[in-house]
């Protein structure tokens, strides 16, 4: 698979490759269920920026993370 045909392309990544999200492709968000109990936006703050090697900006994630369970 190729970025493009035309131009270079560079994948910059705080993280080894073999851990960055465009290798591994995985999103680094979770979702906030309440299947098995109640849910709390701090724990699904907690997913997430664990889920995403501590690397998002976690004012940013807190606002996401109340927004969906609340």
């Amino acid at each position: 698979m190729k970025a493009s045909e035309t131009c270079d392309v560079a994948i910059v990544s705080k993280v080894h490759i073999t851990r960055s999200n465009s290798r591994a492709e995985q999103g680094g968000i979770t979702a906030s269920l309440g299947n098995e109990e109640d849910d709390n936006w701090e724990w699904h703050m907690f997913d997430t920026v664990k889920g995403s090697d501590y690397l998002p900006d976690q004012d940013m994630v807190e606002i996401l993370a109340r927004m969906e369970t609340g």
